[in-house]
């Protein structure tokens, strides 16, 4: 892969990040970044090299969900976004099933031309067409219209 397609990759994923994470915020959760940019920023290069010891923990560090969640009762849920411009059950299907290999609890966040999905990993791994709408009681249809909206003017139609 070249590394102007990397850069293409990269910067539509972090639209996607930024799309929901603003999004939820917006409806009062409390996002923090948990993915491995951002974890692996906060080792030491002693903690690193311990860390490289033990491959096991440097796979999940690497694989771990983009951001944990907090609702205002307090729940927390790890949150893997993904961006998808025609949405391909096939490929959310293998990604979901590496991540329930690590992160069994965790959330697939799907933003796609037709909006967004919010579903638990291990239903996606399991039957990947079941894929479910984000729910509005959790996220308000006008602020998923108006997010929308902004997410479709970065994301063009043969992407």
């Amino acid at each position: 892969m070249s590394n102007l397609v990397f850069t293409e990759k990269l910067i539509k994923g972090r639209i996607a990040e930024i799309i929901f994470e603003m999004m939820f915020r917006s409806e009062g959760y409390k996002v923090t970044h948990f993915g491995y940019e951002y974890i692996a920023s906060e080792f030491t290069r002693e903690e690193i090299r311990e860390v490289k010891e033990n491959q096991a923990v440097l796979e999940n560090i690497r694989h771990s969900p983009d951001f944990i969640i907090t609702d205002s009762a307090n729940r927390i849920n790890f949150v893997e976004v993904k961006l998808q411009s025609k949405l391909d059950f096939a490929l959310l299907q293998n990604m979901a099933q590496a991540t329930y290999e690590r992160w069994s609890d965790a959330w697939y966040f799907v933003a796609s031309r037709e909006g967004f999905y919010f579903s638990p990993c291990e239903q996606i791994a399991k039957t990947a067409d079941k894929l479910a709408l984000l729910d509005t009681d959790l996220i308000s249809q006008k602020t998923q219209d108006d997010y929308l909206e902004l997410l479709l003017r970065y994301l063009p139609k043969s992407a």
